[in-house]
């Protein structure tokens, strides 16, 4: 019939009963818009909190080690950082370009934060429709905690666009890129391995185009997920190598002076112990202090 709209033509809650011409053209002008408009959003109010507040002690440290390795030594032979180098590179590249400042340290993660809005909105659709993916989107766009950590000079902002730039790759059955990403993500910060049981896992059982089961004529239901073949397993490990691998060389050169950042790492940190049971609810009270602020305090 004339003027009628299929309802999955529209899946952002928008009216699809009748609708003519000029509203069919503004409501897919809408549609492809609003999570371009989302995305702008979310980065203004990043942007907004870019001098909001001084430099922690962490922010300050990571854009010394930054300008140490652009500047006086690549190999960090003389200044010992406890954090893979990838972040510390970016962000001395940053330097270069807006000058050694708190401001430009924070335009990094201002930036990566702002993308994982649209890996996110990307990933979501994949799975579960282009409804599904726009909520998602939203809901990281407008996290309280998300807008408050982008502006920092902190590795976790950085890290969270890898990590979901390889989770989407493997979901998207992108092999290479999925190894690519999740080298980063390891290169970025040592918890980036925590990225690794999600993206092996989606590889191993990738979902199958539209991410739904199929059913054969007899009623016998196939799972939506198939394990992978082989060459897709080698492009993943081509891609992780190729990033990974100049990291490690880099890291091994330096063995003869200078500690390894994951050496150091496991020194820095606090150790991990298992708590004797009588503990375990005073500590998950303190958990539960530090989650608050998860939902904007």
């Amino acid at each position: 019939m004339a003027g009628h709209i299929p309802t999955h033509t529209f899946p952002y809650f928008f009216p699809t009963a009748r609708i003519d011409g000029a509203q069919r053209l503004f409501w897919v002008a809408v549609k492809r818009l609003a999570l371009p408009l989302l995305c702008l959003g979310a980065f203004a109010l990043r942007l907004n909190l870019l001098a909001a507040w001084p430099f922690r002690e962490d922010e300050a440290m990571y854009s010394v080690w930054a300008l140490h390795l652009w500047q006086v030594d690549p190999q960090a032979l003389t200044l010992w950082p406890d954090k893979p180098p990838l972040f510390l590179w970016l962000l001395g590249g940053v330097f270069q370009l807006f000058g050694p400042s708190e401001a430009g340290a924070r335009l990094l993660n201002i930036a990566a934060d702002t993308l994982v809005i649209g890996v996110v909105a990307a990933t979501g659709r994949s799975l579960w429709g282009s409804r599904a993916g726009l909520l998602a989107g939203l809901a990281y766009a407008f996290n309280p905690f998300a807008i408050s950590f982008a502006p920092t000079a902190y590795t976790d902002p950085t890290l969270i666009l890898w990590g979901s730039l390889a989770l989407y790759a493997a979901i998207q059955r992108r092999g290479f890129w999925a190894g690519l990403f999740l080298a980063a993500a390891i290169a970025t910060k040592q918890q980036g391995l925590l990225y690794a049981p999600l993206i092996v896992g989606v590889i191993l059982l990738a979902p199958v185009a539209g991410g739904r089961g199929r059913v054969e004529d007899d009623g016998t239901a196939h799972s939506p997920f198939a394990i992978r073949h082989s060459p897709f397993t080698i492009r993943f490990l081509l891609g992780l190598a190729l990033l990974l691998l100049p990291v490690l060389l880099w890291d091994a050169s330096r063995w003869a002076v200078a500690p390894s950042p994951w050496d150091l790492s496991v020194r820095n940190y606090a150790p991990l112990a298992l708590l004797p049971p009588g503990e375990w609810l005073p500590r998950l009270a303190q958990w539960g202090e530090i989650g608050w602020y998860l939902v904007g305090s």
